[in-house]
């Protein structure tokens, strides 16, 4: 049976509306970013791969396995930011911001933070989606 029967549909109802909940968040973002012209994103850290992946986005980090790119590939960097025409660059309300900052004076972007660790999901997605879709 289960560690609680007596309450077993209490949770059957818990899930099935959370479950409910997620589909209609993945119909709002698919709609949110589905339509996006850029599917190009410049991120300073890669942070975002299951939402980009989920919805047909390429992020392109600044940071590569937690380590800030040194000057030739910050130069490299520079150069596909201007080559895919990069407007703005996202980056996490946790991580500095030199390198990020580096990159898109180099490029004329600007910076624009989003946080992947916000206490409210469901919100935090909505805004997340939003703002990339406001900015790109």
């Amino acid at each position: 049976m289960g560690f609680d029967p007596e309450n077993v549909e209490f949770y059957k109802n818990n899930l099935e509306g959370f479950q409910l909940e997620l589909d209609q968040l993945h119909l709002e973002l698919r709609e949110t970013l589905g339509g996006l012209l850029t599917k190009k994103v410049m991120v300073f850290h890669p942070a975002w791969g299951y939402l980009f992946d989920r919805y047909g986005l390429e992020q392109l980090p600044i940071e590569h396995e937690g380590k800030e790119p040194g000057p030739k590939a910050l130069a490299e960097l520079t150069e596909l930011a201007q080559k895919e025409g990069i407007q703005v660059i996202f980056l996490e309300a946790q991580k500095p911001t030199e390198t990020a900052l580096a990159v898109a004076n180099a490029v004329g972007a600007k910076l624009v933070v989003l946080d992947p660790l916000a206490e409210d999901y469901f919100a935090n997605l909505r805004l997340i989606a939003d703002t990339i879709q406001k900015e790109l």
